[in-house]
């Protein structure tokens, strides 16, 4: 019996491992897939890869500056000492930190579109198109269709009415 039970467990276990391994991401956009896929030349690689750092390096300064803006927030709210100019200046910092990052994204896709030749730009485009679809919204985001929009985002009609 014991030699059952302890089998299982370690199927059990193996199984586990061996799914974890075979995760699909999704549509997350990775930089290293779409390399491949583009099939650059070494000049190419070299020009993508330099602005992909700079961009990521641009995006890590401005989010770690958002992140240190929501712990002063945090931190007058625990205090309870909220200081209302304080307060809306940290969150407009975080709104223009926000803008700044998708501004540098656009910016990045640009420079790397002017590098490449018409069938890499298609390519280029289509995983663009998809960057945004999986990557940052959660495990389960629009399955349930709850939430604020409530699925009417499809149905502009009802969405207006549920406005007024």
């Amino acid at each position: 019996m014991k030699r059952i039970i302890l089998s299982m467990i370690a199927l059990m276990l193996i199984s586990a491992v061996t799914l974890q391994a075979q995760r699909n991401y999704g549509n997350c956009f990775r930089f290293e897939q779409v390399q491949e896929q583009l099939n650059l030349n070494d000049t190419q690689e070299k020009q993508f890869n330099d602005l992909h750092f700079a961009h990521r390096q641009k995006v890590i300064d401005l989010q770690a500056e958002i992140q240190k803006n929501k712990l002063a927030v945090k931190q007058m709210m625990i205090n309870n000492e909220v200081d209302e100019s304080k307060l809306r200046e940290l969150t407009n910092a975080n709104s223009e930190n926000r803008a700044k990052i998708h501004s540098s994204k656009v910016d990045m896709w640009i420079s790397i579109n002017k590098v490449l030749n018409k069938d890499q730009k298609e390519v280029w485009a289509k995983h663009f198109a998809r960057m945004g679809d999986g990557k940052g919204k959660g495990k389960h985001f629009n399955k349930s269709r709850r939430g604020f929009n409530q699925g009417n985002a499809d149905r502009p009609m009802q969405r207006r009415r549920m406005l007024d």
